[in-house]
């Protein structure tokens, strides 16, 4: 799955791609949504996809201090050749619900309008990560907002043998220990 969503990155960063875009006038970006417990490599596949494609890595943190407009005006600053990366979405209006001290932070609305509405930008490829996909609004989660959702489970034994062998080559004879 890891190679499919390399080779979808690499679809929509090509030329042809964002003529098309341009011809039928729809709005050129890519949302993508990893999900998947902590440590199962989300975060990891993000730097591996971003060196693989020669793009830099844009992290927003949210806090009290964030609000629609200063979000907004961080992505549309963000350079081309960027892959945005917004963390653990389950967690940001959770927090706002639960916490006083984030009642002036950015609005779902707002967080809407970058991924898809008047303040996206062009030609920007977003990931979203989250540890509980079902905590997630639906509205988030609908077709079109998220062009592009991996599930990540735990490795599998032939996964960790393959990784344990890149790292201690020659050494397979101890890798049931």
């Amino acid at each position: 799955k890891e190679l499919m969503v390399l080779e979808d990155m690499k679809t929509f960063l090509s030329n042809e791609t964002e003529e098309l875009y341009e011809t039928w006038g729809i709005p050129y970006k890519k949302n993508y949504l990893f999900d998947g417990l902590p440590g199962t490599g989300k975060t990891s596949l993000i730097y591996a996809l971003a060196s693989e494609l020669n793009l830099d890595v844009a992290i927003i943190n949210f806090n009290k201090d964030l609000t629609d407009l200063v979000f907004m005006k961080a992505v549309q600053r963000i350079p081309e050749d960027t892959i945005l990366v917004l963390e653990d979405m389950d967690c940001l209006f959770e927090e706002r619900m639960k916490n006083d001290e984030y009642k002036h932070s950015i609005t779902f609305s707002g967080l809407l309008n970058i991924l898809d509405g008047l303040g996206h930008q062009g030609k920007l490829i977003t990931i979203m990560t989250t540890n509980y996909k079902n905590k997630l609004d639906k509205a988030l989660l609908r077709p079109g907002r998220i062009d592009y959702s991996l599930n990540f489970t735990y490795a599998t034994k032939e996964q960790l043998k393959h990784m344990f062998n890149r790292f201690y080559p020659n050494k397979e004879e101890i890798f049931d220990k």
